[in-house]
């Protein structure tokens, strides 16, 4: 029974691995320059920007403490981040002197 797993297991790495070069090889024809494969274009959406940036926040140290503190305080720590995380990333990434405008 162990075996049939394991071989799934590498039966399923293999076919992500050939799905990777081929799609690499296929799409990868239309970069011609470093500058042009670091910046992708400079054709990127803001949901891909924020994506990004909030991929990058939550690194794997900041999943294990967050785990470690949801684990030690439960909701009590949960519910702020949930809604704290939102609202400090949109003041972080939009212009502060626009909003203030809009509420006077």
């Amino acid at each position: 029974m162990t075996s049939t797993a394991y071989s799934i297991d590498i039966g399923i790495l293999v076919v992500f691995l050939v799905a990777n070069l081929v799609l690499g090889l296929r799409y990868g024809r239309s970069v011609k320059t470093l500058r042009d494969y670091a910046l992708g274009g400079k054709n990127f959406s803001t949901s891909v920007l924020v994506a990004t940036i909030v991929a990058t926040w939550m690194s794997g140290s900041g999943l294990f403490i967050n785990l470690d503190k949801t684990y030690k305080q439960g909701l009590y720590y949960v519910i702020p981040n949930i809604i704290g995380t939102p609202v400090s990333t949109h003041y972080w990434i939009c212009n502060r002197t626009t909003h203030r405008e809009i509420l006077e």
